[in-house]
């Protein structure tokens, strides 16, 4: 099984960008189902009605 390290993704391109000034949490959404919505955790539970979520982060091109 293979699980996908999206902070390190956004921190690679804020660094690539030259973002200096950021915060990445280190929350596990997997370990507070209380406070966050995470497929795995329901998935894992069998939790069938649990709703879904989509997320879209993306920086703007400065040359466009």
């Amino acid at each position: 099984m293979f699980f996908f390290d999206f902070s390190k993704l956004i921190e690679e391109k804020l660094k690539e960008n030259k973002i200096k000034n950021f915060q990445i949490s280190d929350e596990d959404t997997f370990s507070n189902p209380e406070k966050f919505f995470s497929h795995r955790y329901s998935t894992i539970n069998k939790i069938k009605k649990c709703g879904r979520q989509i997320s879209l982060v993306g920086i703007k091109n400065k040359d466009i």
